[in-house]
């Protein structure tokens, strides 16, 4: 990272996520709010969990629908604790029309108030009911893609781990971008990504770690591989995997750590890093932002390469 870069950031001390993640939440809701209501095609519904409550979810179709029959499942990102399919309007919009695909952003419950598994519950229901209903709406379950950023990347591996081990459906691909696999944000943290870059850069360790422990009932829970997928005893069987970091990102390494360990278990993995980039560029403009519409270009390669 250049020094220059390292001090601007460094200079910028976020508070406390553990006391702020209410103010960050009404902040974002007032930014966003304005885009959400444009007439763009997308459409929410409700998904009934078996507790009764319900689950919203937010359907983008592609511009030119065409033969389309890709259907993109995404969970996205914020530490587990802040952001929505509001702030994420316009990537899964954009999205849908750079890939060509249906895109389906899922509203899972946040922590605190919903401590794990909920918004792993949550996530889970909704893509086992889109794999049992693949059929009546004319998509082949090869072509459900399980696709999330950082939390959102966790959560994709989670699901396709736990579909995995409970054999209910079974997920063909995912793809990871800058996923959080091993929720290892100590100082004493294995990976050299997390100590050279968790600080002095606006994802903290520290910061992490806050949001993991808003997450958890109890951190001995880290070790759960629904929390940290790359802890399974085994990452056999699991979907054709794309997994994207970025380089100057304190979650880089346990990321491609993961790749590798799936590829180790006779997984088929392709893994790009993203020169130059910081963790979170996937959440601003896919059109706009050089790293965004690189992540894109690598998307769209694996998808075709993989139809």
């Amino acid at each position: 990272m250049p020094s220059l870069v390292k001090k601007l950031i460094s200079s910028f001390n976020p508070p406390d996520i553990r006391k702020f993640y209410k103010i960050h939440r009404e902040i974002v809701h007032f930014m966003v709010r304005s885009a959400v209501k444009v007439n763009d095609g997308h459409f929410d519904k409700y998904v009934t969990a078996p507790d009764g409550h319900n689950i919203r979810v937010r359907i983008y179709p592609p511009r030119t629908i065409g033969n389309s029959t890709r259907l993109l499942v995404f969970y996205h990102g914020g530490g587990w604790v802040i952001d929505d399919i509001d702030r994420y309007h316009k990537v899964c919009r954009q999205l849908a029309e750079m890939t060509g695909s249906y895109v389906l952003s899922v509203d899972y419950r946040l922590a605190p108030e919903h401590k794990y598994p909920a918004g792993l519950d949550d996530c889970y229901e909704v893509t086992r009911l889109v794999f049992a209903n693949a059929a009546r709406y004319g998509i082949k379950k090869r072509n459900i893609i399980l696709i999330g950023d950082s939390a959102g990347g966790n959560l994709a591996a989670a699901v396709s781990l736990r579909a995995r081990d409970r054999h209910e459906f079974r997920v063909r691909r995912q793809i990871l971008i800058y996923p959080a696999t091993a929720c290892e944000f100590g100082d004493d943290s294995p990976y050299l990504s997390m100590r050279q870059n968790g600080k002095g850069c606006l994802l903290t360790a520290e910061r992490m770690r806050g949001y993991l422990d808003l997450y958890l009932n109890d951190i001995s829970q880290k070790d759960d591989p629904y929390v940290s997928p790359i802890k399974a005893a085994s990452l056999k069987g699991l979907p054709e995997t794309l997994i994207i970091t970025a380089e100057n990102d304190p979650l880089r390494d346990e990321g491609e750590a993961f790749g590798k360990r799936l590829y180790n278990a006779g997984g088929n993995v392709r893994a790009f890093r993203i020169k130059n980039a910081y963790h979170g560029f996937f959440g601003t403009d896919l059109l706009r932002h050089p790293h965004a519409k690189e992540a894109v270009s690598i998307i769209m390669y694996f998808l075709r390469l993989t139809d």
